[in-house]
């Protein structure tokens, strides 16, 4: 790559951030509706009027049994039947069409509805290019070949939640001579920055910690978790906010970080965006403690990666 080109490269990650629009699709937030509490409504009251049952109600938004409502409060309303189909716990929901994912580009109205798999739950035909366009690094519209396995990984990620759009914070990025670690997989075509709406980032990162030979990065003060597709399986925290070096808690190995895992079209919500429908994906307030680190899994063959 000639000089010209690196720094022009490294213009466009250092302006990500500004031109980076700090607000969900309307994509995003029509699957999502939200609810203005009146004068002595209760969350018997708001759950009846919508279908829903009190406790996916109080679980949607955090609250806790025997909790009461104050006017002008706003609460995200879960899908019907949630009550009967989902774990308040795990989020765990059916959706209404295994395999089928819908992917949202941050910051924009981009959005498309994949079927991943078929009904034996192998790859469709043409899906890796539609991904690889949705992952695309967007300040030079570059696009790579994603990982088969990672797309599978998402598609199973998405039929546990029931179907959730799944935001891509950050996909395919370049290499550049300012990232933080030498190797990336966003590099490569191998890992996805994510999120869900109506879905906490500690229950995200919970299942996705269930795969195997998988990479997942939990970022407590930002608006993501990191997920990719490796040899070795490892996990890590990284308590940095948007824009910030990198700040690791404890010891892990084969951290994945490009110069933007913490920065590239990840922002903190400004403040408009606590008082819409996706005020729920803003950095978790999600009451859980740092899972511990795991002890790495041995590789089968090779470094891992």
């Amino acid at each position: 790559m000639s000089k010209l080109c690196r720094g022009f490269l490294a213009l466009c990650l250092a302006l990500a951030p500004a031109l980076a629009v700090a607000s969900f699709s309307d994509e995003v937030a029509a699957d999502t509706k939200t609810h203005v509490v009146a004068k002595g409504q209760s969350v018997d009251d708001v759950a009846k009027k919508y279908g829903v049952s009190a406790k996916a109600l109080l679980s949607a938004n955090k609250l806790k049994d025997g909790a009461s409502l104050k006017p002008g409060q706003k609460l995200v309303i879960p899908p019907k039947g949630a009550g009967k189909t989902a774990k308040a716990d795990t989020f765990e929901q059916k959706p209404k069409k295994k395999g089928q994912v819908k992917l949202v580009r941050f910051g924009s109205k981009e959005t498309q509805i994949i079927q991943v798999t078929d009904k034996k739950g192998k790859l469709m035909p043409g899906v890796l290019p539609r991904f690889a366009r949705m992952m695309r690094f967007g300040p030079l519209n570059i696009e790579h070949k994603i990982d088969p396995k990672l797309v599978l990984n998402i598609a199973a990620v998405s039929d546990h939640f029931g179907g959730r759009p799944i935001e891509i914070i950050s996909g395919f990025r370049p290499k550049t001579p300012t990232q933080y670690t030498p190797h990336s997989n966003h590099n490569v075509g191998k890992a996805m920055d994510m999120r869900i709406g109506g879905v906490p980032n500690e229950v995200l990162r919970d299942y996705c910690r269930t795969f195997k030979l998988t990479g997942v990065g939990y970022y407590p003060n930002s608006l993501f978790v990191h997920f990719d597709v490796r040899k070795q399986s490892t996990f890590w925290v990284d308590l940095s906010k948007p824009g910030e070096a990198p700040k690791y808690v404890g010891k892990a190995t084969d951290i994945d970080e490009g110069v933007d895992d913490t920065s590239i079209e990840q922002l903190q919500l400004d403040e408009s965006s606590s008082a819409s429908p996706s005020s729920s994906l803003a950095p978790s307030t999600w009451s859980s403690p740092l899972p511990p680190l795991p002890t790495p899994e041995p590789a089968t063959s090779g470094s891992a990666k």
